[in-house]
């Protein structure tokens, strides 16, 4: 997938956890990967008070964020390498900090690519696109492909894939994301034949 870095492609994968993380262990470790890192001071009535670094992020490096919430840290990226790298930073930096109790992960690409694909029309309506989900909404384990039709001066899409599930398999999503990015766009040809929708609306 070539094009794939200057292709709109943005990455968030986010890791929650069951407790309360050592901010201070965690700042320290991404500091130490080479991250700039917020401040972060002790507070008596909620325990941390975090000072952000200018853009809101916890920290930062080349161009990739971190973002901190109650339980949950964010990498977002739109560079495909820096978003591996600070995926797989995030997890190391995790279990070097001794920050344990993961509950769950959550992955969510978008990315814009050229198919040669004619959608229906109803009438006076165009159909843009259509969203496909494997697993039930409510499970843990939940994916979600959607598709949608951006340009009608060329054959631009607009891709966003949604995984949720345990923190080792969205892992090794992310470890094999290009991969995984190509098969999802082989699914969505497959599903059409000649360039025409194969499912009955």
């Amino acid at each position: 997938m070539s094009e794939i870095s200057a292709s709109g492609f943005t990455g968030y994968f986010t890791i929650r956890l069951n407790n309360e993380p050592d901010l201070y262990a965690m700042a320290g470790r991404l500091a130490g990967l080479g991250y700039s890192v917020c401040q972060i001071r002790l507070s008596g009535a909620t325990g941390y008070v975090i000072i952000p670094l200018e853009d809101g992020s916890f920290a930062k490096k080349n161009f990739a964020d971190i973002y901190y919430q109650p339980r949950a840290f964010t990498v977002v990226s739109h560079e495909f390498g820096n978003f591996q790298l600070s995926a797989g930073e995030l997890v190391r930096a995790l279990r070097e900090s001794g920050n344990i109790g993961v509950d769950y992960a959550e992955l969510n690409v978008n990315y814009e690519k050229n198919f040669d694909l004619n959608l229906p029309k109803i009438e006076d309506w165009d159909i843009r696109g259509f969203n496909i989900s494997k697993g039930r909404v409510e499970d843990r384990n939940y994916t979600l492909v959607s598709f949608t039709r951006i340009n009608d001066a060329n054959p631009r899409f607009l891709i966003s894939i949604y995984y949720r599930g345990s923190y080792e398999e969205i892992s090794k999503i992310v470890q094999s994301l290009r991969a995984e990015m190509e098969s999802i766009n082989s699914f969505i040809i497959k599903i059409f034949k000649e360039g025409k929708l194969l499912i009955r609306w």
